[in-house]
């Protein structure tokens, strides 16, 4: 049991070691990567970005169009199935007044 908990001390000992040698990145390196991390963004993804708020504009209003096309749809193939019906029901009047 004591061998463990020697090994594990030696352990955590090492990586604090590992952890103190880094030396923290300057911020002037760190803003230099940002701008060309901003400039290689794609700006669809960016929730900052005007394309980004257009295409999310769209999406949205083709969402609210989908349920209006549906009934339009549905409504003329109603329309054509009247129509139909009616067209048989008038051709089978003529028929019989003969």
């Amino acid at each position: 049991m004591a061998c463990y908990f020697l090994f594990f001390f030696v352990f955590i000992s090492a990586l604090w070691t590992m952890i103190r040698s880094v030396e923290p990145t300057p911020k002037e390196q760190i803003k230099k990567i940002e701008k060309k991390l901003e400039k290689c963004r794609n700006q669809a993804n960016n929730p900052d970005s005007l394309e980004y708020k257009r295409a999310l504009i769209e999406a949205l209003e083709a969402e609210e169009a989908e349920p209006m096309i549906k009934y339009a749809r549905l409504s003329e193939e109603q329309r054509r199935q009247d129509d139909a019906y009616l067209h048989a029901a008038s051709s089978l009047s003529k028929l019989s007044t003969k």
